[in-house]
């Protein structure tokens, strides 16, 4: 049997490094919640969730970056700036994006907690990528 006879859609994605596996299932969330309420018609709900989930989405991509920065390079003020701007930031989004008209609040929050449950979706398949990375190292 050949290397090709044995892809598995699963083990690659299992085989993806933990945090973007993480974010890859955040993503994949927001396709799917925003491709759901569009399916109803609603438009600016599924809009108010898209705009939720893709900013929790972004901030986990730039924290991500930014961290990785300051763990490499050791920067202390580096760090303590990204929490103070980075909260300021989103603070700000968030106010700015609730005052708009058109937007669902409930869905928007929605969106914004939609990274429980990508946390949840980790857990239940962090077993299995640890497994996965067992079973390669040996």
């Amino acid at each position: 049997m050949r290397q090709e006879d044995n892809f598995s859609p699963l083990k690659y994605f299992l085989q993806l490094n933990p945090l973007t596996l993480f974010l890859l299932i955040q993503a994949m969330i927001v396709l799917i919640g925003y491709s759901a309420l569009n399916l109803n018609n609603n438009i600016n709900q599924a809009y108010s969730f898209l705009i939720g989930s893709a900013l929790i989405l972004s901030n986990l991509i730039v924290l991500s970056v930014a961290w990785a920065l300051v763990v490499e390079k050791k920067l202390i003020a580096l760090s303590a700036s990204i929490i103070v701007f980075k909260y300021a930031l989103l603070g700000a989004i968030v106010y700015r994006v609730l005052k708009l008209d058109w937007i669902s609040t409930g869905w928007f929050s929605v969106g914004i907690t939609s990274l429980i449950l990508t946390v949840f979706v980790f857990i239940f398949l962090k077993p299995l990528v640890l497994k996965n990375i067992d079973e390669d190292e040996q």
